[in-house]
């Protein structure tokens, strides 16, 4: 009976290092959040109880620990099992899902925003946290997606360079 041989991990990249903790400290950004959210909720009057602005503070509160706990655990904890493919993918399709399903709750948030403005003097707190968690999404989406087309221009550099020129 032959010995398999050990599987060896290879060691990690500063690059890997980096998005790991970069990931860590936005999920970490999220349990604070959600914090501040069930703070300055719990903090308000009970007379704008069915603002929808306030309910869609709460829905958020209650789903961001999801994703948020996610990666905490799987980037400082489980990290290493994310070389075999399936749990890589399986981790990947959670945080797409979720980063979806904020995404379209953000769009609702900013509707809900813009369409009523019955309790914008008693409920002022969750109003200025509410245009702000937009300001920051939204800014942080568009710094993504730059941050996405360079890296995708890049690889096109580097990967030309690996070609030899034809005579």
């Amino acid at each position: 009976m032959e010995q398999q041989p050990e599987r060896k991990i290879p060691e990690e990249s500063l690059h890997n290092k980096v998005i790991r903790y970069m990931l860590s400290l936005l999920g970490i950004g999220g349990i604070s959040l959600m914090i501040v959210i069930a703070a300055i909720v719990g903090s308000t009057d009970d007379e704008c109880n069915d603002d929808p602005l306030k309910e869609w503070l709460i829905i958020l509160a209650i789903f961001l620990p999801f994703p948020s706990l996610a990666l905490i655990i799987v980037e400082i904890f489980f990290y290493r099992s994310l070389i075999r493919p399936f749990y890589r993918n399986l981790y990947y399709l959670f945080l797409i899902i979720s980063l979806f399903v904020i995404f379209i709750w953000m769009a609702i948030g900013c509707y809900f925003l813009r369409d009523d403005y019955s309790c914008l003097i008693k409920y002022e707190d969750g109003y200025d946290l509410s245009l702000s968690l937009f300001v920051i999404f939204f800014m942080f989406g568009a710094f993504m997606i730059a941050i996405l087309a360079l890296g995708i221009l890049f690889k096109a550099f580097e990967d030309k360079q690996h070609y030899e020129e034809l005579p």
